[in-house]
């Protein structure tokens, strides 16, 4: 996701969606009684006995009163607020349709949180994972998404079932190349291969060493599509993005703690509050636990107060999902100061 333009004191921004795992992080960011404006398509009635119609593009803005995603498509269901007059009735309802490519403005009361989820979902790349189910006789390749998966394309062989091994040697090394041409395209930070069976053994020691070794086996109970919604839910794929998350967040706790350890960061509510009013504070991280547990005790809004502060000064707020328990230590919040 990109952002386009701000105008921050009206709580309007303007971004354009790049990858469909945009879409999954917008139905948390967007909420009901947000704005949504841009260009759309609208079907208007000609003639007195309004009987033609036509399709037009035309520049509307809606209140929020639904989302829905799809499988390629956030579909933001609202009433209008603003549009040509001429062409359109206030109050009628209308939807937009955001995929990738789509420029589109938000206009809503950010807090503290949505906006730190909002500055990570800009960060955010795609989850970079290979998905492969496979039996005897197919294979299947797939992209993990935070929706689910995308198909990319499948593999058929004729296969003998009673070849020893339980398939053909041939057909592992079929589809070992073409882990390897798809992986050469994009580079997959993993790649997940599972069989109803325990032919990922015989997959695995086909592959080429550097593939292998970001490579992990699961179990399935079928292949193709329905196998496809089984492993993306399978524990050893969110152990994977799990440990990928983590990874980045054990970076950014250790360019805090050693910020600390040098005199030039912060730790604990109070002395943030401090240094984030004199407008020091140049990166604040966030315990997500710590942050829960003040919202369970109706004591968040000074959190949210020091967070605000921060971002008008500058600054970056960031939430940890993940690396929490050193942080929790340190009260929670911590920080790395300008000066």
């Amino acid at each position: 996701m990109q952002l386009l333009e701000e105008k921050a004191r009206e709580g309007f921004v303007r971004v354009r969606v790049e990858h469909l795992d945009d879409l999954w992080e917008l139905t948390h960011i967007i909420a009901e009684d947000d704005e949504i404006s841009g260009k759309t398509e609208r079907k208007i009635t000609l003639g007195e006995d309004r009987t033609k119609s036509i399709r037009k593009t035309m520049q509307l803005s809606v209140r929020v009163v639904k989302l829905e995603l799809e499988h390629d498509a956030l579909r933001v269901q609202g009433v209008i607020t603003q549009g040509p007059e001429d062409l359109v009735s206030f109050g009628d309802h209308h939807s937009f349709s955001l995929t990738p490519g789509e420029e589109f403005g938000l206009k809503k009361q950010w807090d503290p949180l949505t906006r730190a989820r909002f500055e990570k979902a800009l960060d955010a790349k795609p989850l970079n994972v290979l998905l492969v189910t496979f039996d005897r006789e197919q294979a299947h390749f797939a992209e993990l998404t935070r929706r689910g998966y995308d198909m990319l394309t499948t593999l058929q062989g004729d296969v003998a079932k009673k070849a020893p091994g339980g398939g053909n040697e041939n057909f592992w090394k079929s589809i070992a190349t073409a882990i390897h041409d798809i992986d050469a395209k994009k580079a997959y930070a993993r790649i997940v291969i599972a069989s109803p069976a325990f032919w990922t053994e015989y997959l695995l020691r086909t592959l080429p060493k550097d593939i292998a070794k970001k490579t992990i086996t699961a179990t399935v109970g079928h292949v193709g599509a329905q196998a496809m919604r089984e492993l993306a839910q399978r524990p050893e794929v969110m152990q994977a993005l799990k440990e990928d998350a983590t990874l980045q967040e054990e970076a950014l706790l250790a360019q805090v703690l050693s910020a600390i350890a040098q005199d030039s960061g912060c730790y604990g509510i109070d002395e943030c509050e401090e240094k984030a009013s004199l407008g020091q504070i140049h990166t604040l991280i966030v315990s997500q636990d710590t942050l829960q547990r003040m919202r369970e005790d109706n004591t968040h809004e000074r959190l949210y107060d020091i967070l605000k502060t921060v971002e008008n000064t500058g600054g970056s707020t960031r939430l940890l999902e993940h690396q929490t328990q050193q942080l929790d230590a340190l009260g929670g919040v911590a920080g790395v100061l300008r000066w």
